[in-house]
């Protein structure tokens, strides 16, 4: 693969080539083998940053939004669980973020926020419980605007989910998270206060 060597020499020609190695990699994430498919995960969380440094930020965005919705969308319904699993840890080793990156939660949050409600919603309560792990990365970003649209149907998915083990990660997860959030609403914070895990009339099921 002649992007593979180019990128070896470094320098711009590295950077020219990144959108071929990227097209080159988004297969790999559907790959049958679990491990493959984890390595592919892992490298696009870097590669990601480092096409929108070298073709910008929503050339990036598009990229990811395409790789996300590809394992959000497997055909084999063996294989569909893990790839729904896969597109949450690829989400969250992006939104870790790369230093200098200029990709940020502006291009992110358009396709990131519908697939997180998505997969709160799943059919399988594995993906809901890796979903409810994975949100406070996102949510640790989002502006107040963006929580408030996204924060009460996300929670109230998780708080009355019909498995005890999304219910049971859901609720001390996520109000330990919003309560660490510089620029909560007063009413937002008082929610984080709230006696008994009762949050804007959504009252965590035992």
């Amino acid at each position: 693969m002649f992007a593979a060597a180019r990128l070896a020499e470094g320098g711009g020609a590295a950077a020219a080539d990144l959108g071929d190695v990227w097209q080159g990699l988004e297969p790999l994430l559907l790959d049958a083998d679990l491990e493959n498919q984890e390595a592919a995960v892992a490298a696009a969380g870097e590669v990601i940053h480092l096409l929108a440094a070298a073709s910008g930020a929503d050339a990036a965005a598009e990229a990811l939004s395409s790789g996300i919705a590809r394992l959000c969308s497997v055909p084999e319904a063996v294989l569909r669980e893990e790839g729904a699993c896969q597109a949450l840890a690829l989400a969250v080793r992006v939104l870790a973020g790369r230093e200098g990156s200029p990709l940020g939660v502006d291009q992110l949050a358009p396709f990131l926020v519908p697939t997180f409600l998505n997969l709160v919603k799943h059919d399988s309560h594995d993906v809901r419980e890796v979903a409810a792990a994975a949100l406070p990365p996102l949510l640790r970003r989002l502006g107040p605007a963006r929580r408030a649209a996204f924060v009460p149907s996300a929670l109230e998915a998780l708080a009355g989910d019909s498995h005890w083990n999304v219910r049971a990660a859901a609720a001390p997860l996520l109000l330990r998270v919003v309560s660490q959030i510089d620029d909560l609403t007063e009413e937002e914070r008082a929610c984080t206060r709230a006696p008994d895990g009762v949050c804007a009339g959504i009252y965590w099921a035992n």
